[in-house]
């Protein structure tokens, strides 16, 4: 018998004894292929999971951090960390939400936008951080419970009344106007009011639709 047959033959002898092994392997392979394609093992949600939050990102309201003349839309969110309703996971999303959305409206009928976040806390430290899970705000006010500035000018205010309880959103419209050296704001009038979680979530669900007549 040559080399050449001898090592054949070897050959052979190998595949013949592993051949089971061989073929679980190649199985494995092929169905561990075919599953990771078809997304049924947990291996790919890290991946999905990390493209849903870089989208959920982009989707976030951003201050334009400068200040304009003219129309305005100014979305104010009363909150409070020792507010069970405050915190409700939904509750913080709408307000997120909330705050794109009337960005958009504001820039399709050319008027600026701000965003103001007010905190019905005692400690403002705590009122602050309450806020920060809200997303980013133009202006934040937080501190002294229910003499706080923010809730007396827009709850226990004569001109713009509203329900004292949390959480709850406000939605104005006003004027910026640049005289001089002095800044003001002018014209200011409610455009709605939504209290409690059901309902801001409801609206924002819609698309958190104004009326501008």
């Amino acid at each position: 018998m040559t080399k050449n047959n001898i090592s054949r033959w070897t050959v052979i002898g190998t595949v013949r004894k592993y051949r089971w092994q061989i073929v679980a392997s190649t199985l494995l392979v092929i169905m561990g292929g075919g599953i990771g394609y078809c997304r049924l093992l947990p291996m790919s949600l890290p991946r999905i999971s990390v493209a849903w939050d870089a989208y959920a990102e982009r989707r976030q309201y951003r201050p334009a951090l400068r200040l304009r003349e003219g129309r305005e839309l100014l979305l104010v969110a009363i909150v409070s960390s020792n507010c069970y309703w405050s915190n409700l996971p939904e509750t913080i999303q709408a307000v997120r939400s909330a705050k794109q959305l009337l960005a958009n409206q504001a820039a399709t009928n050319e008027m600026g936008f701000a965003a103001m976040g007010v905190a019905r806390d005692m400690v403002a430290a705590s009122g602050i951080e309450h806020l920060a899970r809200h997303g980013a705000f133009d202006e934040v006010i937080s501190g002294r419970s229910w003499i706080n500035s923010g809730v007396l000018q827009f709850i226990y205010n004569d001109e713009i009344p509203g329900f004292a309880g949390t959480p709850q959103v406000v939605v104005l419209e006003q004027t910026v106007l640049f005289e001089g050296g002095s800044r003001r704001i002018t014209g200011r009038r409610e455009l709605e009011r939504k209290l409690g979680p059901t309902e801001i979530a409801a609206w924002v669900d819609a698309g958190a639709p104004l009326d501008f007549d």
